[in-house]
């Protein structure tokens, strides 16, 4: 399936704008040797170096830490997936999806090949009846925007309070094409599930073997449900919402960050989502550079 679909348009402007950075796209959109491989040692480092930081002193500080900076490396394991669906990890489709399922898609119960396919609807129809994205949060009341900064602020203490995992997991669901209950009757959707399972199985039930059950529920599952969901959800807002949605350069929009906001709301350059529909080729390490 292609996974990086460039949306014609007969507007001149746009035409104009693909036809200047033609070869600069060609340059950025060439990925690096085991770039891929080093971002996700980088956020698994950052998990496991945090936790064992937290375990080794036993404060309250350090715990704190540990959780906000897992979920932000959750929230960056989810842009790591997205890269996947781009087939932007690495130059093998077989290692792109294989690694991209096992350290980044699976530990957020999602997939690459759910999200993928509905990923590529998202960037060929955006902010459309024919985006699933758009149809799923349309005429919600959380995704109305303009909004109050009261309503905002009680949605994300209902996310604080765990709201969002309900939220979370159903969005993991469907963007694994594994709800509506009536996509499990697809071709291929048993094969995938029950890999999920033995996937599951061995993680789990490793970890309890060498007794890390509880370290597991408190460092990773704890900010899954409580943390990560408000990170991905303002995140989300950012990329679509609040925009005149009339043309192909005001349908979602880049968001100038400062480091520390970008490591938790935006990990791996996806504050440049404007770039990144427009040229969905280039891969996360290079979007900075081509919108400069």
């Amino acid at each position: 399936m292609e996974s990086n679909p460039i949306v014609k348009s007969d507007d001149k402007i746009m035409m104009s704008l693909r036809q200047n950075f033609r070869e600069d796209v060609k340059s950025f959109s060439v990925l690096k040797p085991f770039y891929g491989f080093f971002l996700l040692a980088w956020d698994w480092g950052l998990i496991c170096g945090t936790i064992y930081l937290a375990k080794s002193t036993e404060t309250i500080f350090t715990t704190i830490f540990a959780l906000f900076v897992v979920a932000s490396r959750q929230h960056a394991l989810l842009a790591l997936t997205h890269e996947a669906v781009h087939y932007r990890l690495f130059k093998s489709r077989f290692w792109n999806d294989f690694t991209g399922n096992l350290f980044a898609a699976y530990p957020l119960v999602w997939d690459v090949y759910g999200y993928r396919e509905n990923h590529v609807l998202h960037h060929k129809y955006v902010n459309t009846a024919q985006d699933p994205d758009w149809q799923r949060k349309l005429g919600h009341p959380d995704w109305q925007f303009p909004n109050s900064k009261k309503y905002l602020s009680r949605l994300f203490l209902r996310y604080l309070w765990g709201f969002g995992f309900v939220d979370n997991v159903k969005f993991a669901l469907v963007m694994s094409n594994h709800w509506p209950a009536e996509k499990l009757k697809r071709e291929g959707q048993a094969s995938l599930i029950t890999g999920k399972i033995f996937y599951y199985s061995i993680v789990l039930g490793g970890f309890c073997y060498l007794g890390l059950g509880p370290t597991v529920v408190l460092y990773w599952f704890v900010p899954f449900f409580f943390i990560y969901p408000p990170f991905q959800k303002f995140r989300s807002i950012a990329e679509h919402f609040g925009l005149p949605n009339n043309h192909e350069l005001n349908e979602t929009r880049n968001v100038t960050s400062g480091s520390i906001e970008s490591f938790f709301f935006s990990p791996h350059n996806l504050n440049y989502h404007l770039v990144h529909h427009l040229f969905p080729t280039i891969p996360c390490y290079n979007l900075k550079k081509l919108n400069k």
